[in-house]
């Protein structure tokens, strides 16, 4: 059995992964088939939590955006939590430092892109609202950073595609815009970080 470390984002969910608690194992490169979500999905975005857990929210569903949650454990088994206050999809997640998700963008009923952001608490199994971006934003990334807050980048609405970078402090709730834009407008891209070094973008479409 091989071990390695990775250092690269957890995408968005388009289908079923096997995912453990424990560090990633690699067993010569084979899948494992986990139990099915509640219900079916696509656009929906996941996020590991600090207990090992995935959180998995929203996507479109039998009856168009949906707005539920779901986790799944180290079991191999996925259960409904509370759902978001929002529908949406082609949003992004990502785990904060004390364990929190935020949750930001994405579309809603009637394609509507969304500026709206909200925070789920997993020890309360509760969602509260923080706020909205300073652009409404779908197809963008959202990147951890070592201070603390969390870079929001690119994406685009209303058939515009933005090169625009803004920060959300969870302490304060607020957004602000980043004085240094991408270098090119991009949407649908990559984006990750390492210990040490500044984020990383790659790929996505004009």
């Amino acid at each position: 059995m091989q071990k390695i470390k990775l250092c690269v984002p957890l995408a968005a969910l388009g289908g079923l992964m096997y995912l453990q608690s424990a560090p990633p194992e690699v067993r010569s490169g084979a899948w494992t088939t986990s139990g099915a979500m509640t219900e079916a999905r696509t656009g929906a975005s996941a996020v590991r939590l600090a207990d090992g857990r995935v959180l998995i929210t929203g996507g479109i569903g039998a009856n168009g955006v949906i707005e539920t949650a779901e986790l799944y454990g180290a079991t191999g088994s996925f259960s409904r939590v509370a759902p978001m206050l929002h529908s949406r999809s082609e949003h992004v997640s990502v785990a904060l430092e004390d364990g929190r998700v935020l949750v930001a963008g994405g579309r809603t009923r009637g394609d509507a892109a969304l500026s709206s952001a909200e925070i789920y608490d997993p020890a309360a199994d509760a969602w509260k609202d923080v706020g909205v971006m300073n652009v409404s934003r779908v197809g963008h990334t959202a990147t951890r950073l070592a201070d603390g807050r969390v870079l929001i980048a690119g994406g685009e609405a209303g058939g515009a595609t933005h090169a625009s970078v803004e920060t959300l402090d969870s302490g304060s709730n607020r957004f602000e815009y980043v004085s240094s834009q991408l270098s090119s407008a991009r949407t649908r891209h990559g984006a990750g970080s390492c210990p040490g070094a500044a984020p990383y973008f790659r790929g996505g479409r004009l």
